[in-house]
């Protein structure tokens, strides 16, 4: 979706470009063997030993838009089918930086996937059926958006299933896959029953499939093509580039280049390319500045606090440690006009 304009989205079927997903096997002495799953969904397959995942990847690699396409592949029996996801009757994929260490799976369902009027006794009764072991499948998505003590060991009267089928303590039967940034990673290693899944980077030709597939989604469009052209031409050749190494990154680009009508510089940083993508914000924002400063401090928090509204930052280091990416950047941004926000720092 184009960050500064309500709307405008890039379809997931047409730009999509599959990412290798490698699962970390224990044993190296300074870094874990790695294998390639192939294909993508091998790790949800009936023969699969393990029930529990955890898929990591730098910001900006691909976690979301991966469960995006397991979702919209397991939408559809052909694709599902072609996708070996068939056997799943049911998928649910929710966000965990909107959950909390009191948020129950059924609550967090009908909340976030289901329309008004659902209520949640009749999402438990459907999770408590006699279903196979592989039938359902929660992807938790954002471990690092979520409170940081969410998957903590600590006992509390009042906490909400999610902490327990997170911990391995409620529904083992069912399939978990949980994303989270490389930071967060080591918190699932409290529990050996994950396996553990890891985003590679983009190849450069993966990232000039994505700048053609971004150019190409309507052939007649001889401009958008061309500039496509010109675009894959710079990324190909050009050592001064800014880094495509994410999904994220080539996207900004591509979406930069088609606002500039490919008339401006490429950046070589991705300091330079964000600068230029926040003034194409403010410059083209349909709404007033007002508006969107109330509709990203909604969201803006998100993952930066503990569940008792604490932030889980400790020194200004820290901030620049763990947030790295765009929106990150963005979200950031804006929380620094706070002053009790910086007063709060060391």
């Amino acid at each position: 979706m184009y960050p500064w304009k309500r709307g405008k989205h890039v379809d997931l079927k047409d730009t999509f470009v599959p990412l290798t997903i490698d699962v970390k096997i224990p044993g190296a002495r300074k870094q874990h063997f790695k294998k390639p799953l192939q294909p993508y969904t091998e790790f949800l397959s009936k023969d699969q030993t393990y029930v529990r995942f955890v898929l990591s990847g730098d910001p900006g690699q691909g976690k979301s838009t991966f469960c995006a396409k397991l979702a919209y592949d397991w939408s559809d029996s052909e694709r599902a089918q072609s996708a070996g996801l068939d056997h799943i009757q049911l998928l649910f994929i929710l966000q965990l930086g909107k959950l909390d260490r009191r948020s129950n799976i059924e609550d967090a369902i009908c909340s976030q996937l289901l329309s008004d009027g659902i209520e949640p006794s009749f999402v438990r009764d459907i999770l408590n059926r006699d279903l196979p072991h592989d039938a359902i499948a929660i992807v938790f998505d954002g471990l690092d958006e979520a409170p940081t003590d969410l998957v903590l060991k600590k006992k509390e009267a009042n906490s909400g299933n999610v902490v327990k089928i997170l911990q391995y303590k409620d529904m083992r039967e069912l399939r978990v896959l949980v994303t989270t940034r490389p930071w967060r990673e080591s918190e699932m290693q409290h529990y050996p029953v994950y396996e553990r899944l890891e985003l590679r980077k983009m190849t450069k030709s993966d990232a000039l499939k994505l700048v053609f597939k971004f150019f190409n989604q309507n052939p007649t469009d001889l401009i958008a093509v061309f500039l496509g052209k010109r675009l894959q031409g710079h990324i190909e050749h050009n050592k001064h580039c800014v880094d495509t190494s994410t999904p994220l990154a080539v996207l900004l680009l591509c979406w930069y280049w088609a606002e500039t009508d490919g008339k401006k510089p490429i950046p070589k940083t991705r300091h330079e390319l964000y600068k230029a993508i926040f003034n194409i914000m403010y410059k083209t924002q349909e709404r007033p500045s007002s508006q969107l400063a109330v509709s990203i401090d909604n969201s803006s928090q998100c993952g930066l606090q503990n569940s008792d509204n604490t932030w889980c930052f400790n020194t200004k280091s820290e901030v620049k440690d763990r947030v790295v990416d765009f929106f990150d950047l963005y979200r950031i941004f804006l929380i620094f006009l706070n002053k009790k926000f910086l007063t709060q720092l060391k």
